[in-house]
């Protein structure tokens, strides 16, 4: 129950087997290493995981308490392996120059999920804040042919740039946000594109292939905006329901599958 810090400079940290199995760490710190690679479990308390390094890789779970932090500055790869889930009671950060591949979840407790790089899926994966006012927020680019799936309770869910560009997501399911806005283009496949929110911004295009659908659910009170430029070429449906008002100086095409809007 101590705080390891580990320094490599140049060279490499491995953890061939488990992190704070039987008695969890305080805290694991490591300033400067070319790669730290983890094999197994990692489990720490309140000082938190902060990981600077080129390349890092999880290939398993990563559980913190006590409202410890992960923080990892990579500025080549980050891997999280499909069993790679990570639950946190802290908020979880990825910064640097570097991009992410990840095939894994990432729960917190209310706390922000902040990805900087650009984020390509490896599978299906879920990022949940919990009931709170957590954040969820893509600095730059998510790819990948996967389901793509974010529950934020009461917090704000922010694309600042494209989703889908040279590879569609699979899907992309929204299921609680306060406000959702996208500021790039959008592209999805067969399994669509289903928001709930109390708020719902485009600001730029939109595309779904393979009859993807799309489905925006606000709150009574929310909002449905779409900009000049986020025109909606559609190889299925589009919904709008719930409450709220919808605002709009964009087109809809469909592939003669209906437009229904539920509100004014």
């Amino acid at each position: 129950d101590y705080l390891l810090t580990l320094k490599a400079g140049s060279g490499e940290i491995r953890f061939h087997s488990t992190v704070g199995e039987d008695v969890l760490l305080s805290g694991l710190l490591v300033p400067c290493a070319a790669l730290v690679e983890f094999d197994g479990t990692v489990a720490v308390r309140n000082e938190g995981i902060d990981i600077t390094a080129d390349d890092v890789t999880f290939h398993d779970a990563v559980e913190v308490t006590g409202t410890g932090t992960v923080e990892i500055t990579n500025d080549d790869l980050l891997i999280l392996d499909e069993a790679a889930d990570f639950v946190l009671d802290g908020s979880f950060t990825q910064n640097g120059n570097g991009t992410v591949q990840t095939a894994g979840e990432i729960t917190t407790s209310g706390d922000s999920i902040d990805i900087a790089g650009v984020m390509t899926l490896t599978g299906d994966v879920k990022l949940d804040t919990g009931d709170g006012s957590g954040t969820v927020t893509f600095s730059s680019g998510v790819t990948g042919d996967f389901l793509l799936e974010i529950a934020a309770g009461t917090g704000d869910i922010d694309f600042d740039s494209t989703v889908g560009a040279g590879a569609p997501l699979d899907g992309l399911l929204i299921s609680t946000a306060s406000s959702v806005t996208f500021d790039g283009t959008v592209a999805v496949e067969a399994r669509d594109l289903d928001i709930t929110a109390t708020n719902v911004t485009f600001h730029a295009g939109v595309t779904t292939t393979a009859e993807g659908t799309v489905a925006i659910s606000l709150a009574a009170d929310g909002s449905l905006t779409l900009d000049e430029a986020a025109d909606f070429v559609l190889d299925g449906s589009f919904m709008q329901d719930g409450g709220g008002v919808v605002r709009t100086a964009a087109e809809i095409s469909t592939t003669n599958d209906s437009i229904l809007f539920a509100d004014e």
